[in-house]
C-alpha cells in the first residue's frame, strides 16, 4: 500500500514538479495542499490535497454520505485540523485547472450547484457542531440518517418560498439525545446567497 495518497478534482493539472514538491515539503504528521491566485490576492486550493494513507484512516477518511457537489473536501480538512494534522502549502504553479462552466460541474448530480451546496453544508455543520459538543464523531449510522434528513428539510424549505418551518433534525442513538435544527428561512436565505455568487464569477470569468 502507498504511504501517501494525492486526491485531485477532474479538472485538475499537476505539474511534473508535483511529486517531488509533495516530498521535499512534507514530513509525518502532515498533509499539503496548493496555493492559488486569484483577483482576491492568495488563496488555499482544498484539492489536490495529499496526506499519508494512514492518516487518511485514522480521522475517518472521506464522509461518503455527501452527495452532489461541494464542502466534502473542506469538511475532511476540518477533521484534519482537528486531529492535529499540520498543514504544509505549495506554490500556486503546482496546479493548473481547465476552465469550465457550472454546467459541467453538476451534469451528473441529482441537484444543482446551489442546492447541493445548501445541503451540503448544513450537514457539514451539524456533523461539526455534533462533534464540538460531545466529542464524538458520527457514526456510520448517524451519517446516513442525518445526511438524509437534512436533504429533505433543505428541498421542503426550497420547495416553499414562504415557508417559515424550523424543522428539527434528530441525531439517531445519541445519547443523550441530541437534535439540530434548521430554519426553512436560512436555507433559502444561504441558497440566494450562492446563487448570486456563482453569476457573479461567472461574469468575471468570462470577461477575464
Amino acid at each position: 500500500r502507498a504511504g501517501w495518497i494525492v486526491f485531485c478534482d477532474a479538472d485538475n493539472l499537476l505539474a511534473p514538479s508535483f511529486s517531488v514538491e509533495l516530498f521535499n515539503r512534507t514530513s509525518a504528521g502532515t498533509y499539503l495542499r496548493t496555493l492559488r491566485d486569484t483577483r482576491w490576492g492568495t488563496r488555499r486550493h482544498n484539492v489536490p490535497l495529499a496526506c499519508e494513507t494512514a492518516t487518511f484512516w485514522s480521522v475517518g477518511g472521506y464522509d461518503d454520505a455527501f452527495d452532489g457537489w461541494g464542502v466534502e473536501d473542506r469538511e475532511f480538512i476540518d477533521r484534519l485540523s482537528r486531529s492535529g494534522i499540520r498543514e504544509v502549502l505549495g506554490p500556486a504553479n503546482l496546479v493548473d485547472t481547465l476552465r469550465h462552466g457550472n454546467a459541467e460541474r453538476s451534469s451528473l448530480y441529482e441537484h444543482g450547484i446551489e442546492v447541493s451546496m445548501a445541503i451540503n453544508n448544513y450537514y457539514c455543520q451539524i456533523k461539526q457542531r455534533y462533534f464540538e459538543t460531545t466529542e464524538r464523531w458520527f457514526t456510520d449510522e448517524q451519517r446516513y440518517s442525518t445526511y438524509k434528513r437534512v436533504k429533505l428539510a433543505v428541498l421542503d424549505s426550497l420547495a416553499d418560498r414562504e415557508s417559515e418551518t424550523i424543522f428539527e433534525i434528530p441525531i439517531i442513538d445519541s445519547v443523550p439525545p441530541w437534535t439540530a435544527r434548521l430554519a426553512a428561512r436560512s436555507v433559502r436565505q444561504f441558497r440566494d446567497t450562492k446563487c448570486e455568487f456563482l453569476a457573479r464569477l461567472a461574469q468575471m470569468s468570462a470577461e477575464s
